[in-house]
């Protein structure tokens, strides 16, 4: 983000992934919709956040199949 006043949302960008086991021996994955939390903000944000949630679905799709 080049812009100050568009820094202030980098505590929400980073990637926010929960992974853990239920009590019945499953591994859940879960994580933030940035592509919806995105909407909440300007435009030139919506844009970065957007390729963010991409990435981290690309990432994670990966992660799954191997």
């Amino acid at each position: 983000l080049e812009k100050d006043e568009d820094r202030k949302i980098t505590a929400m960008m980073p990637c926010r992934i929960g992974v853990y086991e239920t009590d019945d021996g499953d591994v859940k994955i879960s994580s933030l919709n940035m592509s919806l939390m995105s909407r909440l903000f300007g435009s030139r944000i919506s844009k970065i956040m957007q390729i963010v949630y991409k990435d981290e679905r690309r990432i994670l799709s990966e992660l799954i199949t191997n």
